[in-house]
């Protein structure tokens, strides 16, 4: 009898914009699939699209690519899958150290090619400075794991950026505030000028009679990526050496995410002041002082080995 003979491969991957675009309506009238992408096409097309960058297949990257307040991340195992196949990774150890308030989780990682490992940490501490120890939801249910997310997040996104593509991992969105902001400049269109009323010669009084109208403050205009630079290097400047402020300034959530968008100059800029804090706060340890050696009166090293006086 002949031995069953494997079948074919076939292959669904769409070739063209239009195969692609009559792949996504197919795909996205199945119920196989996450709810973000039921009956949303559009997004199962930039779905697929975000996954031929990262070098995951289209199902794959319908399950391992969530949209998250609007912005595509990567789920934390699949971004572990991701730098293990690149063929990039030496090893990935991740530990969580001490109870309680005292938890630290840690993630290391070492790149091949390089002699120095990328260790990201991330404590209860940088939780409650976050505003996440206390929030409902996985970080109640979860804690543990919570912590080893953002630790292996920090890590892998700064040892495998060329990997990523600059993806956050979904852990990390769900946490990022809807409203919070996500373009590529921190400016926004300034209020419209608002008209003065006519002086009435009776304080008090309205012309045309009525009721006075109350003013509203104007709202303060929000940073521009400038000020915004200035405001994080006098931050670190406060810090100083303390590791532990250092680490809140830097990897406060709202920094972070406006780190994300720096381009050219900004992106220089901030990444100069970003290893000078971290260094300042981790400074090399001084070097050993030699211990001078012992000399006797002769001149030489050693005890004292004069011949007795003759008596």
């Amino acid at each position: 009898m002949n031995a069953l003979a494997p079948a074919p491969r076939v292959s669904l991957e769409p070739a063209t914009l239009s195969e692609a675009m009559q792949f996504a309506q197919v795909i996205a009238k199945s119920s196989m699939i996450p709810r973000d992408f039921q009956n949303k096409p559009e997004n199962v097309l930039v779905a697929v699209q975000w996954g031929r960058e990262l070098g995951l297949g289209t199902l794959q990257a319908l399950q391992s690519i969530a949209v998250i307040n609007g912005r595509p991340s990567i789920w934390g195992d699949a971004m572990v899958a991701l730098v293990r196949g690149s063929g990039l990774c030496g090893y990935i150890h991740e530990t969580i150290e001490g109870t309680g308030d005292a938890m630290v989780a840690t993630c290391a990682t070492l790149r091949k090619g390089e002699t120095q490992e990328t260790v990201g940490r991330f404590s209860v501490a940088d939780a409650r400075a976050a505003g996440l120890w206390d929030k409902p939801g996985p970080w109640k249910q979860y804690p543990k794991r919570m912590l080893q997310q953002r630790a292996r997040g920090f890590a892998i996104r700064d040892a495998y950026a060329d990997v990523l593509r600059g993806v956050i991992s979904a852990e990390e969105a769900q946490d990022i505030p809807p409203d919070a902001h996500r373009g590529p400049t921190l400016e926004h269109e300034p209020p419209p000028a608002e008209s003065t009323p006519p002086i009435d010669p009776i304080p008090g009084r309205v012309p045309g009679g009525g009721q006075p109208t109350p003013t509203e403050p104007a709202k303060p205009p929000r940073q521009t990526i400038a000020g915004w630079l200035e405001a994080m290097e006098i931050a670190l400047a406060d810090a100083g050496t303390d590791r532990v402020q250092v680490d809140r300034v830097l990897f406060d959530a709202r920094s972070m995410q406006i780190a994300q968008t720096l381009r050219n100059g900004a992106l220089e800029r901030y990444n100069r002041m970003k290893a000078e804090a971290i260094q300042r706060a981790n400074p090399a340890p001084p070097p050993e002082e030699e211990v001078p050696e012992e000399t006797t009166d002769d001149g030489w090293p050693g005890p004292d080995v004069r011949a007795p006086a003759a008596a």
